[in-house]
């Protein structure tokens, strides 16, 4: 589960066991601005790894070992990205994926990345969350 300040807090369902706490996520106390994260789909709950989201579109890393080895991610300069998802491709060597602004446009993490073509609200914040069907 992600807060508004960008701290990841594991939980479990039913009978499984907890997740692994995330001592290296990004975090901005008293300062309401991630927006999303996602997981590496090889993530398991004791070696999980992705994204954070802030709403400025700033990407910022967790769970890699030593420490993230890249920097990714666009500004906008103003609270409007919304989502993020990685490509299912996507390891922590080579991470692809999409981040989401609130008119809808998309954009690559790495340049030659495919864009995916949907709708645009130009001037309007209404878009809320991107998917990767897989």
């Amino acid at each position: 589960m992600l807060d508004g300040w960008g701290a990841l807090h594991p939980f479990a369902v039913g009978t499984n066991p907890l997740p692994r706490s995330f001592t290296d996520t990004a975090s901005w106390p008293h300062w309401d601005i991630a927006r999303d994260f996602d997981l590496f789909s090889n993530s398991t709950p004791t070696t999980a790894a992705g994204f954070t989201l802030d709403g400025f579109g700033g990407i910022h890393a967790f769970g890699f070992t030593p420490a993230a080895p890249i920097s990714v991610g666009g500004y906008w300069g103003f609270d409007i990205a919304r989502s993020i998802r990685l490509n299912p491709t996507s390891t922590t060597a080579t991470p692809f994926g999409w981040t989401m602004e609130g008119s809808g446009g998309v954009r690559p993490f790495n340049d030659g990345q495919a864009v995916p073509q949907g709708p645009y609200w130009p001037n309007w914040d209404i878009a809320a969350e991107l998917v990767i069907v897989r």
